[in-house]
C-alpha cells in the first residue's frame, strides 16, 4: 500500500503540504482500490425504485466523491485484514445505503447547516420531505440487501444499529437542544461531560466506526469484533469531531448548537456567555461572530494533538500500518484548520 507521511516526529506542517498530503492520499486509496469500488457503484448506481421521485432522490444523493471518501476506512480495514476488497463489495454496498445514503443528508436539517456549494464530498441538500423519505426508503433497502448476506444480522445489530442509530439520535438530540442555553449555566461542568460522556456529541460522526466494525464482520464473520478495533473507531471519531467543531465553531453558533470550542470560549469569557444566553433567550440568533481567542484555538488544537496520539497508540495495538494512515489523513485535516485559522500545529507521531 501507498504509504504518505506528514513529516518527522515534532515537525511544523505547512497548511501547502498538510492539504497536498490529503489530496494525495485519497488519490492513491482510490487508485488501489478502484476495482473494488466501481464495484461498488455499479451495485448502487443498479438500485431502482417504484417512483421516477425517489429514483431523482437516489441519483441526486449518489456523490462519488462523498461515497469514496466514506469507503476508504471499509477497504483499509479489508486490506489489514489480507482480503480482497471486490469479494466484499455487496457488503460495502449495503453499509454505503445504510448508512451515508441514509444519514449524511439529513444533518443539515437538524444541524441547521447547508453545506458549502462549492464542496464536492458531502451530500446535497434536500427539501425535508424528500429527506426524510429517501433516507427511510433508504433504511429498508438497505435491510433488504443485509438480509441477502449470511453476516447481514450481525452488521445490522453491530454495526447500523449500534452505530448508525447512535449518529440519528444524536443529531435529533443536537436539534433538540438547538438555541437552549441550559448547558451554558454551568460551562465547565458541560464541557467535562462533553469530553467524558457516552453519548458526547465527540461521538456523532459515526462512518469511521461503522466501516471499521462492518469490514472485519465481512472478512472474519465468526469472530467477535475485537475490543481495540472498536477502540481505534472510537478514537478516529473523537478526532473528526474536535477537528469539524474548531473549523466550525462560529456557524454552528449561528445555528444554535453548542459544541465543545463554544465551552472553552465560555469557560474563558464570562461576558461572552452572559451575552450569547441573553440572545438566545429573547429568540435573537446571533451573527458576525468575533473569531475564536488564540487561548480557545489553542486548547482545541491541544485536544485534538492528544486525540491523533490516542489515535495511533490504538492504531499500533492494531498491529497493521494501514490503521496509521487512517489517523494521519485526520492529523492532516487538522493542520490545514489550523493553519486557516492562522496557527501552526505540532505533531507527534510515531515513525
Amino acid at each position: 500500500m501507498t504509504t504518505l507521511r506528514l513529516g518527522k516526529p515534532n515537525q511544523i506542517i505547512s497548511f501547502e503540504v498538510a492539504k497536498t498530503f490529503r489530496g494525495q492520499y485519497f488519490n492513491a486509496m482510490l487508485q488501489e482500490f478502484i476495482e473494488s469500488y466501481s464495484g461498488v457503484v455499479s451495485l448502487l448506481d443498479q438500485q431502482e425504485f417504484q417512483f421516477p421521485s425517489m429514483n431523482r432522490a437516489h441519483s441526486l444523493q449518489m456523490r462519488h466523491s462523498l461515497l469514496a471518501r466514506q469507503a476508504i476506512p471499509f477497504m483499509v480495514t479489508l486490506r489489514a485484514l489480507d482480503e480482497v476488497g471486490s469479494s466484499h463489495a455487496p457488503t460495502l454496498a449495503a453499509v454505503i445505503a445504510a448508512h451515508t445514503l441514509t444519514l449524511t443528508h439529513l444533518d443539515y436539517h437538524l444541524d441547521g447547516a447547508p453545506p458549502r456549494e462549492d464542496n464536492s464530498a458531502t451530500a446535497i441538500m434536500m427539501r425535508p420531505e424528500t429527506a426524510v423519505s429517501y433516507a427511510v426508503r433508504m433504511s429498508f433497502r438497505s435491510a433488504a440487501m443485509l438480509s441477502s448476506l449470511p453476516f447481514g444480522h450481525r452488521i445490522i445489530s453491530e454495526a447500523i444499529d449500534d452505530v448508525s442509530g447512535f449518529v440519528l439520535e444524536r443529531m435529533h438530540e443536537d436539534w433538540c437542544g438547538r438555541f437552549k442555553t441550559d448547558i451554558l449555566d454551568d460551562p465547565q461542568a458541560s464541557y467535562n461531560d462533553y469530553i467524558k460522556s457516552k453519548e458526547s456529541r465527540l461521538l456523532g460522526s459515526g462512518y469511521w466506526d461503522v466501516m471499521l466494525r462492518s469490514a472485519h464482520i465481512s472478512a472474519r464473520p465468526t469472530l467477535p469484533l475485537p475490543e481495540n478495533l472498536i477502540a481505534f473507531a472510537s478514537n478516529l471519531r473523537r478526532l473528526r469531531q474536535l477537528v469539524d467543531e474548531l473549523h466550525d465553531a462560529c456557524e454552528d453558533i449561528e445555528s444554535g448548537v453548542i459544541t465543545l470550542p463554544t465551552l472553552v470560549r465560555c469557560i474563558n469569557d464570562d461576558r461572552f456567555r452572559r451575552n450569547l444566553c441573553e440572545s438566545w433567550d429573547q429568540g435573537a440568533t446571533i451573527e458576525n461572530l468575533s473569531p475564536l481567542s488564540s487561548d480557545v484555538i489553542a486548547i482545541m488544537l491541544d485536544l485534538i494533538s492528544a486525540e491523533i496520539r490516542n489515535a495511533h497508540e490504538a492504531a499500533a495495538c492494531l498491529g497493521a500500518e494501514e490503521f496509521h494512515s487512517l489517523v494521519d489523513v485526520k492529523a492532516a485535516k487538522a493542520v490545514t484548520v489550523a493553519a486557516d485559522l492562522g496557527f501552526a500545529m505540532r505533531l507527534t507521531r510515531r515513525d
